[in-house]
């Protein structure tokens, strides 16, 4: 029962991502994007928008009850408008992934077999781990569960906490998790120890299937560097050097998105900004995938101004030179925001004490 339970919030997540992809998708005008462009598109758009939404709530220390019902109604009812709104789209996107499945039969058979093999192993083998670390991630979502409040007690001693912590409270994602908990009525390690490893294992297959695609036109090379690439994440994998450690072994944390998702999110974004420096609509994905990124990891502030170091090539190329400086400047904008907000609170101009 609760391996269905866990499969159903996989599939309802899924099915958010897909809803906010088309949404992005329709925003931005670019309908010739597949399924996996729109289920990362949607991923990061359905992330920034909780990322917005729940600080609020938080800080006012609405119960968790209500965050959680106040959620469920903002979720279900914009999931619903948008598939109303946009069922020719959603539609013609589903026949598009239909055609391809069955035009290219093995190639779907293998990466579905490769999915279900890389999870399997993750949830039979991926509970271990080297430190005490990971324990708060799991603490922090069970503490908020049982205490119907985010963010307000030490997940770890249990004591009541003065101020809410910085980094948590702009890590969202374990707030996220709290509240499908608590809408589901499962217990947090469902959820933080199931459902969440599952879901960033799959998405960064994707996204990495969607860079290999943008890289190579034969299918025979896209396949070769998606084999490259998952053979060079599992040679490291046993190393607590090498952030693919995280990728199995702690891969409920939100460091995990950073070698999962978003570096071959940002190396899709330079790919499509070298070929055309002018690309409007990869700009906007690159800044709503940043923007949305910190909901996993605040180490995005950093890791975002040395990954778009990956637009130098480019730039010294001296093509467009104006244009890629501009590119670059923008998709740093939202580490600069959260940068100045962080700067704000360890000055003492934004208040987090717990009231």
């Amino acid at each position: 029962m609760l391996v269905f339970i866990a499969a159903c919030i996989f599939c309802a997540y899924l099915l958010t991502y897909f809803a906010y992809g088309l949404l992005f998708r329709k925003i931005t005008g670019k309908e010739e994007t597949g399924p996996g462009y729109v289920l990362t598109a949607g991923m990061f758009l359905y992330s920034l928008a909780f990322l917005v939404f729940v600080p609020g709530p938080k800080y006012f220390r609405m119960p968790l009850h209500l965050i959680s019902r106040c959620w469920m109604a903002v979720w279900i009812g914009s999931v619903t408008v948008i598939l109303i709104l946009l069922r020719r789209e959603a539609k013609n996107l589903l026949c598009e992934a239909c055609d391809f499945c069955r035009n290219n039969r093995l190639n779907t058979v293998l990466f579905l077999g490769f999915n279900l093999f890389q999870v399997g192993f993750d949830e039979l083998y991926g509970r271990w781990s080297s430190s005490n670390n990971p324990s708060n991630y799991v603490a922090y979502v069970t503490t908020a569960v049982f205490t119907d409040e985010l963010g307000t007690t030490h997940p770890v001693t249990g004591r009541p906490l003065k101020a809410f912590a910085t980094k948590m409270f702009t890590e969202t994602y374990m707030d996220h998790s709290a509240v499908i908990a608590k809408l589901f009525h499962v217990h947090p390690l469902i959820e933080i120890r199931w459902v969440v490893p599952a879901l960033f294992l799959v998405m960064g297959n994707i996204i990495v299937a969607v860079l290999a695609r943008s890289l190579f036109e034969e299918r025979a090379k896209r396949w070769l560097f998606f084999a490259g690439y998952q053979a060079a994440v599992a040679c490291t994998t046993g190393s607590y050097l090498f952030s693919s450690f995280y990728t199995y072994f702690r891969n409920y944390e939100g460091k995990t998105v950073i070698s999962a998702v978003i570096l071959p999110v940002m190396f899709y974004i330079f790919w499509r900004l070298y070929k055309d420096p002018c690309d409007r609509n990869a700009l906007v994905f690159g800044v709503i995938c940043i923007a949305g990124s910190f909901h996993f990891t605040g180490t995005a502030l950093f890791l975002i101004p040395v990954a778009c170091l990956g637009l130098v090539p480019a730039i010294a190329s001296g093509k467009h030179l104006k244009r890629m400086i501009l590119n670059a400047m923008v998709l740093v904008l939202p580490c600069i925001v959260y940068a100045a907000f962080y700067a704000g609170v360890k000055m003492g101009l934004i208040n987090l004490t717990i009231r």
